[in-house]
């Protein structure tokens, strides 16, 4: 696999679990049900959280390598998908400070 394919899956797969992550940890916090449901998996929900962090990844990962397996991806794909991710980490990390800020 050429590096800018890795690049493109490695950042689109990132992007995608840091933003599910994130509506994922407020959900948590809104529902002491969902909350108890990812204690329930591991001990602690964040714990759980962190293996979906780790299985979310590995899976879009392989989706997005099937996807585009025979693909060329270049560099404005690569340089997109980075753009993408950097804006997902930042609307997700607004998004938690903003909860938990107003909620404290």
């Amino acid at each position: 696999m050429n590096k800018l394919k890795f690049v493109y899956i490695s950042s689109i797969s990132a992007s995608f679990t840091i933003g599910l992550i994130a509506l994922i940890t407020v959900s948590a916090e809104l529902s002491p049900g969902f909350k108890d449901m990812l204690k329930g998996w591991t001990g602690h929900h964040w714990v759980s959280k962190s293996w979906l962090t780790v299985i979310i990844y590995a899976v879009c990962a392989l989706l997005c390598y099937l996807h585009c397996k025979n693909r060329k991806v270049g560099e404005l794909w690569a340089q997109k998908s980075i753009d993408a991710l950097i804006f997902t980490t930042i609307a997700s990390t607004t998004l938690i400070l903003a909860f938990f800020i107003r909620h404290s």
